[in-house]
């Protein structure tokens, strides 16, 4: 019978309101999954979620909806199938179809008339919530499911719970919302789990509480009016306390200060609390109110509130980026690397990856984290390119280049340099993608990595062309859209984020300008930072006076020269002084970029570039 069950995962989830046709949203309570990344596998008859990794069968999810574990668990599964076999439809099934028969406006209606006198009523009683306060707040019950059914003030949804094994139910295809009661107009919200909570925090005197339900923490950032400062309730287990370090996250990122508490050791939830000491929970509630009073109150609209409580965090906090550097003398004495969205453009093969790995080396060797999302090379060639540029600037004899190093060259010293280049990269994690790769995937491992680490990390993406967008879109579009999205994580997590660009083929022969940039409008208006990489000989004033044949030629040939003289320029920077230029010598045999200004021994580059 264990296998039996196993192999029933689609018709569980589609029970639960997932089509099993097309992408949904990863079952995993850790996973903060804003773009479904989760599909069926019918062959393997599992689950798999392609961002975080999770592969589930029907118990693994069973455990998640239900709660249960062990022998309980196989028991609910058992008894579930059994009563879906009886029946012919589950009780799930069944209301999903009265839903669509009267349509979902009705059926909620109806359900709410339903609840008194009901079942689920008596359910909730007992569990200390009042008919008065599940009525005022649009509980229903739906006798064919067994289900409570909560509807979603001013959002036309609502969800079912079994009063039976605590299986729920959404409509399909809609995104779950926040599920919000109370007064929306107070300035101090409670935000906890699931609704049963929500309802048990109101009837011990809360004024206004949320519950995240399995719509995510991330639409924490959507409350409105915002609150000036949130309660955080959590479930007193492992997976609860983590669940309101992520709701804490949330919150303070659009600056609302939190108070994060859980209920009394003994006590599972606040519910527990209601159930067993009303009055304790009633009491507590006072206390929390009066605790989170004490915490400066979060950023308002109101320009003198911002100035009296927040512009001082602010600047402190801005501040303690001005002395993170890139590593490169010449640009770290024209500007530090704040929080910001930095673009990177260049023609092709004029070093774009080159640069972005150089610079990634150079802050993980400085401390940063760094994750490099590569859609064109694979970690071999990124990892022996930092190798070949660690000899190279060690300026070891006949050292060897990236190709040389992949085809099994030696020489003294390599085995040495690898170790080293080991260590200085001991903070850089390489990702290499797919071209099916897209935007939300980024997104999704950017915040399991800040989630898990806790780390705030520099994030470069080599490059825009290749990475998808979230949704199907035409090319123009897709990119502008990634470009915001990407704008959007860096804001987010206040993060770093080095977009590398390709130019237009149009603007190959001429000064790095805004034009240039390949397909999209919208990096001159998201982007923080906009920084090209040109040959310097496309700069001297002679190079205009050329016929475009004479152009391209001279182009050949500064790109043939070793080193190869090259520019940054700067197009844009919030942080201080645009309209900069950096010199660079690009050793393109050795993937080094040197500052023009620094002394670099030739002698390691004598043969005939590359």
């Amino acid at each position: 019978m264990r296998e039996e069950i196993k192999d029933r995962l689609e018709e569980y989830l589609r029970d639960l309101g997932i089509n099993v046709k097309k992408n949904f949203r990863c079952l995993n309570p850790q996973h903060e999954d804003e773009h479904p990344s989760m599909s069926y596998d019918k062959n393997r008859k599992k689950a798999h979620c392609f961002a975080c990794g999770v592969d589930y069968d029907t118990f693994d999810v069973m455990e998640i909806k239900a709660g249960l574990h062990g022998a309980e668990l196989f028991d609910y599964g058992y008894k579930y199938f059994e009563k879906v076999k009886n029946d012919k439809k589950s009780p799930l099934k069944v209301a999903e179809d009265h839903e669509k028969k009267i349509g979902k406006g009705d059926y909620v209606e109806k359900c709410k008339k339903a609840f008194e006198g009901s079942s689920g009523e008596k359910y909730l009683n007992g569990r200390g919530i009042t008919t008065e306060t599940a009525k005022k707040n649009g509980v229903g019950y739906d006798e064919k499911s067994l289900s409570l059914v909560f509807e979603y003030h001013e959002k036309n949804y609502y969800i079912t719970r079994s009063i039976e094994n605590k299986t729920y139910r959404k409509p399909a295809g809609e995104t779950e919302p926040l599920y919000e009661i109370g007064e929306k107009s107070e300035k101090i919200a409670y935000v906890t789990e699931g609704q049963i909570d929500a309802l048990s925090l109101l009837q011990a005197g809360a004024k206004r509480v949320v519950a995240i339900g399995g719509g995510g923490t991330t639409k924490l950032k959507e409350l409105s009016p915002k609150p000036v400062r949130a309660i955080i309730v959590c479930d007193n287990d492992e997976a609860g306390v983590k669940t309101g370090d992520r709701i804490k996250n949330e919150l303070e990122k659009v600056e609302i200060s939190c108070l994060k508490i859980k209920p009394p050791e003994g006590y599972k939830d606040s519910n527990d609390v209601l159930k067993a000491n009303p009055e304790l929970l009633s009491e507590l509630v006072k206390n929390w109110d009066q605790e989170v009073k004490e915490l400066p109150a979060g950023a308002s609209d109101n320009v003198e509130e911002y100035v009296k409580e927040t512009l001082n965090a602010e600047l402190l906090r801005f501040r303690k980026f001005k002395d993170r550097k890139t590593g490169f003398s010449n640009l770290d004495s024209e500007t530090s690397l704040y929080p910001g969205l930095y673009v990177l453009g260049a023609i092709s093969s004029l070093g774009k990856t080159t640069f972005a790995h150089q610079l990634a080396d150079q802050l993980s060797q400085r401390g940063d984290s760094v994750l490099y999302f590569s859609l064109e090379q694979n970690k071999l060639e990124l990892v022996t390119k930092g190798i070949a540029r660690l000899m190279a600037q060690k300026n070891i004899k006949n050292a060897l280049t990236a190709i040389d190093i992949r085809r099994g060259g030696q020489i003294a010293g390599l085995d040495e340099a690898i170790k080293e280049y080991g260590k200085l990269a001991s903070n850089e994690n390489i990702i290499e993608c797919s071209f099916d790769y897209t935007t939300a995937d980024v997104v999704s491992y950017v915040r399991n990595f800040i989630e898990e680490s806790g780390k705030s990390p520099v994030v470069i993406i080599d490059y825009l062309q290749v990475l998808r967008p979230s949704e199907r879109l035409a090319t123009r579009e897709g990119i502008d859209a990634n470009v915001k999205e990407l704008k959007k994580l860096q804001s987010e997590n206040d993060i770093v984020v080095l977009v590398i660009s390709s130019f237009n083929r149009m603007n190959y022969t001429s000064l790095v300008d805004y034009e240039s940039f390949k397909e999209s409008g919208g990096i001159e208006y998201t982007a923080d930072v906009v920084w090209g990489l040109q040959l310097k000989e496309i700069a001297k004033d002679i190079f205009e006076r050329k016929s475009v044949n004479e152009k391209r030629e001279a182009i050949r040939k500064a790109k043939l020269a070793n080193p190869r003289e090259l520019e940054l320029v700067c197009l844009k920077n919030r942080y201080g002084r645009s309209s900069y230029k950096c010199g660079f010598k690009y050793y393109a045999k050795y993937d080094l970029f040197v500052p023009e200004n620094e002394y670099f021994a030739d002698m390691v580059i004598e043969d005939v570039p590359m």
